[in-house]
């Protein structure tokens, strides 16, 4: 990646499933970068073409382990002395065809969070 990033991209393609007629396809995408000594950022995402993706073709290539569902998330950050500022979102994909998208757990869009550690010498 850069001096300031680490991470990994795996891509598995399969341009034609001569069962399904389509192509199929999983991405995994994982980052973490320090742009400055107080701002940083990470991401893990994760995408398959279809729920059957995995039953069908095994994760031999892939570096997610089988589940229910595929799991992405995203950070970024902020942090100096006595001040942290951190935006959050999860989100799930179901790859399991008995599982509907309202069974999956609750996505974060996004979560925010600002920490201050200040004191209040003057309050009595």
């Amino acid at each position: 990646m850069t001096e300031m990033s680490k991470g990994t991209n795996n891509f598995e393609f399969m341009p034609q499933d001569s069962l399904l007629n389509k192509a199929r396809y999983m991405a995994a995408i994982k980052n973490d970068t320090q742009y400055t000594p107080h701002i940083n950022s990470n991401f893990d995402l994760n995408y398959a073409s279809d729920k059957d993706y995995f039953s069908d073709l095994g994760n031999a290539l892939s570096t997610s382990t089988y589940s229910s569902y595929l799991f992405s998330q995203a950070n970024l950050g902020y942090m100096n002395e006595g001040v942290s500022l951190r935006g959050h979102v999860d989100s799930y994909q179901s790859i399991n065809k008995a599982i509907s998208n309202a069974g999956l757990p609750y996505r974060k869009l996004p979560q925010v969070n600002l920490n201050l550690n200040h004191s209040f010498d003057s309050c009595r």
